[in-house]
C-alpha cells in the first residue's frame, strides 16, 4: 500500500530543540499533524508527535516510524496552536511543550480517547421567553457567538445546567455532541500521590494561618489535581489575551471534577494578569469582566519589567522594589483576596 505521506517530522518529548525526520512504511497510514507516533530513538522506543509531513529538506537515510497511535490531532487545533506559540514565545523545546500537555499515560503509548465537548446549537424555533430573563440571556449569548457554543462556555458565563436544560426542553437549542465523560487519562485516580499535599497540610497546617500552593499552568497534570484536592480556594491568573480567556474553561472543568474528592474547593476569583493598556488588551479585559462579573478581582496586574527582575534575583517584588507601582498592586491584590476569603468564610459559617 502506498500513501501521500512518505516522511514525517516529529518532536520528541525531551529537552531538545531539534526536530527529527522519519520515513513512513507502506504498511502504516501516514500520521496527521498532531498525532502521536512511535519512533526508534537511539536504543529507545519513544512516543513522539508528528509536526510536519513530507518536509523538503530531509536526510537521505531515514529510520522508519514503528507505529501510528492516533488517526487525528490528539491535541485539537486550538491546543496544538497554543503549544506552538508557547514553544516560540518562551524559546522552549516544542517536544517538551507538547509532552507536558499530554496526560502521562498518553506519553506511554496508552490508547488516547478524544472526548469532544458538549456543544449546544440554536434551532430555528422562534423564542418567546421574555419572562425568563436568564433563558433569554442564554439564547442571546448563543446567537451573538454564531449559533453554537460549548456547554462549558455557557456555564462560564453563569448560565447553569438547569437553565440549559430548560431552554433545550423548549426546543430552542439542541445538543450537537453527547456530553463527554471525564477523560480517564487526564484525570488521575484518587490514591496516595493525589492526596499527598492534603495529607501534608493536615499534618502541618495548624502551624500556619494561610498555606499557598503554586501549580504549573496545566490542568492535566497530577500535581495540579493534588493541589486542588487539598485547597479551599482557587485563584487563577488570566493573561489579557485570547489564550488567557480560554483558560478559564479548563480551570472550571477541573475544579468541577475535583469536587468529587474535595467538596470544599471553590474558585475564589480570576486575576487579570500581564495587562497592557492598548485597544486589544482592553477588549479582552472588558470581555472577561462582562462574562465573569464579580468573580474577577478588581485589581489588575500589569506587564511590568519589575516582576521579571524580582524573579531573576529570587526575591518577592514587595521586598525587591517595594515602591514601584507593580509592588503596590500586589499588596492591593493581597488585601482584596483577604477580604474575599473572609466574606466567603462568613457566608459558609452562616
Amino acid at each position: 500500500m502506498t500513501h501521500a505521506t512518505e516522511t514525517v517530522r516529529v518532536a520528541i518529548p525531551r529537552p531538545l530543540h531539534a526536530l527529527f525526520d522519519y520515513s513512513v512504511p507502506d504498511a502504516l497510514a501516514g500520521p496527521v499533524v498532531g498525532a502521536r507516533v512511535i519512533v526508534p530513538f537511539g536504543r529507545q522506543r519513544l512516543t513522539a508527535i508528528c509536526v510536519g509531513q513530507n518536509p523538503t529538506d530531509v536526510h537521505p537515510r531515514l529510520k522508519p516510524i514503528s507505529a501510528v497511535l492516533d488517526s487525528e490531532n490528539a491535541f485539537g487545533n486550538e491546543l496544538y496552536e497554543l503549544a506552538l506559540w508557547l514553544a516560540e514565545y518562551y524559546h522552549h523545546p516544542l517536544g517538551e511543550v507538547l509532552g507536558t500537555i499530554l496526560p502521562v499515560a498518553a506519553r506511554r503509548e496508552a490508547k488516547f480517547i478524544i472526548h469532544h465537548p458538549e456543544t449546544w446549537q440554536r434551532t430555528e424555533k422562534p423564542a418567546d421567553i421574555t419572562r425568563a430573563p436568564k433563558q433569554q440571556a442564554l439564547i442571546d449569548y448563543i446567537e451573538a457567538e454564531g449559533g453554537v457554543l460549548e456547554a462549558a462556555q455557557l456555564r462560564a458565563a453563569g448560565l447553569t445546567r438547569t437553565i440549559i436544560r430548560a431552554v433545550a426542553g423548549k426546543g430552542l437549542i439542541v445538543a450537537t455532541e453527547p456530553a463527554p465523560a471525564l477523560e480517564q487519562l487526564a484525570t488521575p485516580g484518587v490514591g496516595e500521590c493525589e492526596t499527598a499535599i492534603a495529607d501534608f497540610i493536615e499534618a502541618t497546617g495548624e502551624a500556619f494561618d494561610v498555606v499557598l500552593i503554586d501549580t504549573p499552568p496545566n490542568t492535566n497534570v497530577a500535581t495540579t489535581w493534588a493541589a486542588l484536592a487539598a485547597t479551599h480556594y482557587v485563584i487563577s491568573p488570566v493573561p489579557a489575551d485570547a489564550f488567557g480567556t480560554q483558560s478559564i474553561i479548563s480551570v472550571q472543568r477541573i475544579v468541577e471534577q475535583v469536587t468529587t474528592v474535595n467538596p470544599a474547593v471553590r474558585i475564589l476569583g480570576y486575576v487579570l494578569n500581564q495587562v497592557q493598556r492598548n485597544g486589544v488588551n482592553d477588549a479582552y479585559v472588558q470581555t472577561v469582566r462582562q462574562l465573569h462579573g464579580s468573580q474577577v478581582f478588581t485589581t489588575e496586574l500589569p506587564l511590568a519589567v519589575a516582576f521579571r527582575e524580582a524573579m531573576a534575583v529570587r526575591m518577592p517584588l514587595a521586598q525587591y522594589k517595594p515602591r514601584v507601582k507593580a509592588a503596590k498592586l500586589i499588596g492591593k491584590l493581597a488585601d482584596e483576596i483577604d477580604e474575599r476569603i473572609s466574606a466567603t468564610d462568613a457566608r459558609r459559617a452562616a
